[in-house]
């Protein structure tokens, strides 16, 4: 069985977080990691700007994780946040999610939402969260 990791990327230093927990624990071989890179809709008007932005994140991501043996593709998508991640996870018959979290207090999630509770709650595929605070690139 093939392990379809998705790897929703915010292009921030939390990212750092989730990607070490991947190269440690992510089988080689046997996986596939998939970069995503969600462009959120109240973005558009400065859709080239933010679309060269993620091309050089995805790149600079896939060469580190290509480092550590993992065959990495990448891509690119526009609109809500948390539905677009749900979407492409489905269409890409991906067996995991998994992405870093800004570790929010309560109060910030229940004030501001949260991409990751809204997968929590609607996406049907597994969900590897890593907290960013706790887990730092050495």
């Amino acid at each position: 069985m093939i392990i379809r990791v998705l790897l929703p990327l915010d292009c921030s230093p939390v990212d750092v977080a989730v990607l070490k927990v991947v190269e440690e624990l992510i089988p080689r071989p046997g996986a596939e990691v998939l970069l995503l890179r969600v462009i959120h809709a109240h973005t558009l008007d400065t859709l080239t700007e933010e679309r060269e932005k993620a091309q050089r994140c995805l790149h600079q991501t896939a060469e580190r994780l290509g480092e550590h043996g993992l065959p990495v593709r990448m891509k690119t998508a526009e609109g809500e946040v948390a539905e677009t991640i749900i979407r492409v996870a489905e269409a890409e018959d991906c067996n995991l999610i998994a992405m870093a979290t800004h570790g929010h207090h309560p109060w910030e999630r229940f004030l501001l939402g949260s991409v990751a509770d809204v997968l929590r709650h609607r996406s049907s595929i597994p969900l590897l969260l890593v907290n960013a605070r706790t887990h730092k690139d050495p």
